[in-house]
């Protein structure tokens, strides 16, 4: 059984509904704290998840367990999920081209931009080997 695309959507919207009724409780009626958590949508890098996975190590090490999240997708959906409020933290990489562009899709969404680092862009290249014996192909750098 499977959600379809509508459903996925209505679940992602459910789950935003209920975590900030959770907070609102928290917030208002003095329940229990939930333990800390971090959620975060990424575009689809390399980077992404080693920096997520190294950031998330660094905070169990320093302040106990967290319950963490990451989402990776594309840049139109990172930019929803942040904010529709799924998600705490956006990680997006955008070019000196079209920088212009998407600053002002983030102040047109009401979202704060917060620069980490300027890198510069590489690429992966491989050398695709058809081998017939085994009918595989293998993948060299």
């Amino acid at each position: 059984m499977r959600l379809t695309r509508s459903g996925e959507e209505l679940l992602i919207e459910f789950k935003g509904i209920l975590s900030r009724l959770d907070y609102l409780d928290e917030k208002f009626n003095g329940s229990p704290k939930r333990p800390l958590g971090l959620s975060v949508s990424a575009q689809h890098h390399i980077c992404g998840m080693a920096s997520f996975v190294s950031f998330i190590n660094r905070l169990n090490e320093s302040y106990g367990s967290y319950h963490c999240g990451f989402y990776e997708c594309r840049t139109s959906e990172v930019l929803d999920r942040v904010e529709r409020g799924l998600d705490d933290l956006g990680i997006i990489f955008f070019t000196e081209h079209s920088k212009g562009q998407m600053i002002q899709e983030l102040r047109n969404r009401g979202i704060i931009f917060n620069h980490i680092v300027y890198q510069t862009a590489h690429v992966y290249l491989c050398q695709i080997i058809h081998l017939p014996i085994t009918q595989k192909l293998i993948l060299k750098k």
